[in-house]
């Protein structure tokens, strides 16, 4: 068999076949002489082409299909790894959006908490202030009853410095005469000379006038040439006007009025307010006090008789 055996194979009358197995593939030649009895050979002999074809694992589609699938395996595997890595990035960015949403949320209620914890601190510190207030004004108020007008002008001097106020009155009603109910101005701070006719100012007039019949505290900026302050720098202008009443068991007795270069806050307010409702009582109790010793006075004089006198102080409580 050229292309397999390496040289011939004799064999005799008994055997007279050749058997060949597992043939790699490819074209082989199978080639056959013989001789006669008298040992005489045909050295022409015949062939017979034989072709084993490689079976279909040694085949160019077969090797181009292992190719394919191998690189569809490399192909998968890389998106494999790809969506793998993308999951994990996902997955990965979930877990930081997540911690710095924690850490956001954390900060939120720190931020929270500071906020709280500064208007508590806020709230304490202004509430201390009111309360020190109210205690010095309590004190000032025990040591000057005796005198209304002095009275008047040592709390309102002391309010303008507590409150940081820059001007102020105060108005008391006058009923001395049931005809002529007024509002007497019995204290002022800083008020420019021209100023000084607001002494006297009837029931509804202006600003004063109509807060008194209101009878609630008004917050405004003052109105164009309300009121000029006079201070050691010359003439000014404030920017802000408080007018709150003077109420003594919802009686109206007065008005106090503060102008400001600043903006009020609400528990600079609420603190003149409720200063306000404790000036009026002490002032009532003074008014009354004054009225009652003045008649005395008179009485003990002879200019008043036991009669003017118990209609006077009627008159003076009422």
């Amino acid at each position: 068999m050229e292309g397999y055996d390496e040289d011939w194979i004799e064999t005799d009358y008994l055997r007279r076949y050749a058997s060949y197995t597992n043939l790699p593939d490819g074209k082989y030649t199978f080639r056959v002489i013989a001789s006669n009895n008298d040992g005489i050979w045909n050295e022409k002999g015949v062939e017979l082409v034989v072709i084993i074809k490689p079976p279909f694992w040694k085949t160019l589609w077969f090797y181009g299909i292992i190719l394919a699938l191998i690189g569809y395996g490399i192909y998968r595997y890389i998106k494999y790894r790809e969506r793998a890595t993308l999951l994990e990035k996902k997955h990965l960015q979930e877990e930081v959006d997540k911690a710095v949403s924690e850490v956001e949320e954390q900060k939120k209620a720190i931020n929270l908490q500071n906020e709280e914890l500064q208007k508590r601190m806020l709230e304490d510190k202004e509430r201390q202030w009111a309360n020190e207030g109210l205690a010095i004004f309590a004190d000032l108020m025990r040591k000057n009853k005796d005198n209304v007008n002095e009275l008047a002008q040592n709390i309102l001097t002391n309010l303008i410095k507590h409150v940081d106020a820059v001007q102020g009155g105060v108005f008391i009603l006058n009923d001395e005469d049931p005809n002529n109910n007024f509002l007497e101005m019995v204290a002022s701070y800083a008020y420019d000379s021209g100023n000084y006719n607001r002494k006297h100012i009837e029931i509804g007039e202006g600003l004063v006038g109509n807060c008194f019949i209101e009878k609630k505290t008004r917050i405004m900026d003052i109105p164009e040439k309300y009121l000029i302050l006079e201070s050691g720098l010359g003439h000014s202008k404030a920017n802000h006007l408080l007018l709150t009443t003077l109420t003594v068991d919802e009686v109206t007795i007065g008005i106090i009025e503060l102008s400001f270069m600043k903006e009020l806050k609400d528990y600079e307010v609420s603190f003149v307010e409720k200063l306000s409702q404790n000036i009026a009582a002490q002032l009532y109790t003074t008014k009354i006090t004054s009225r009652t010793n003045l008649l005395l006075r008179k009485m003990q004089e002879g200019s008043l008789t036991g009669e003017e006198y118990n209609y006077e102080e009627e008159h003076t409580i009422q």
